[in-house]
């Protein structure tokens, strides 16, 4: 397992807006060629609360997709596991074979997407599940247990792992990501908080 390194201003590298928008752009084009390739057609968008909400909406919207199911999971201070906040009921509009895209902002070792994987499967055994994520850190994993495909906009180094070589030739973001809508000093408090390197 790798021990969490203490977060600074200066491993904190800001993302402005229109990278978010060409990693974002990059994520849907991806999906666009799975679709188009497989034959695959999602019907249910799954967003992990709260910026992933963000991407989830964006994705829900390009391909009109109605249907969402939003998943709220927090880290408690001195826990890798997160714990489920909420999982919106759906009483209505839930399709007989659903294709779940579960979204996410930024992923990193995959402990909260595993959760969203592991709640999304309680709730609909059947159901067909994919993941996407805007941002995944280089070093983390691949793929994830319970999803048929894993889909990112791009690769950072938000684990600290990478070479400067890796981040040359595999086009990783270096450092940490402060996306547009987080405010620096908030973000590097939280983190390093629930990390247990405050």
């Amino acid at each position: 397992m790798l021990i969490p390194r203490k977060l600074i201003s200066d491993n904190m590298n800001p993302m402005e807006w229109g990278e978010f928008g060409k990693a974002m752009d990059t994520l849907i084009r991806k999906l666009e060629k799975y679709m188009k390739d497989t034959g695959v057609k999602f019907n249910l968008i799954a967003p992990i609360l709260r910026s992933g909400g963000i991407p989830g909406a964006m994705v829900a919207i390009h391909f009109n997709i109605v249907t969402m199911l939003p998943i709220q999971l927090k880290r408690l201070p001195g826990s890798m596991e997160p714990v489920e906040v909420i999982v919106t009921k759906l009483n209505w509009g839930v399709p007989k074979d659903p294709v779940v895209l579960i979204c996410e902002n930024n992923t990193g070792h995959g402990t909260t997407a595993r959760k969203a994987i592991r709640i999304m499967r309680q709730k609909y055994p059947e159901a067909r599940l994919f993941y996407a994520t805007v941002t995944k850190a280089y070093g983390g994993p691949d793929a994830l247990d319970g999803v048929e495909e894993y889909f990112y906009g791009a690769l950072t180094d938000e684990l600290f792992v990478a070479s400067a070589e890796d981040i040359r030739k595999k086009h990783i973001r270096p450092n940490a990501v402060l996306f547009p809508w987080e405010i620096l000093e908030e973000e590097v408090n939280e983190t390093n908080k629930l990390n247990g390197v405050g």
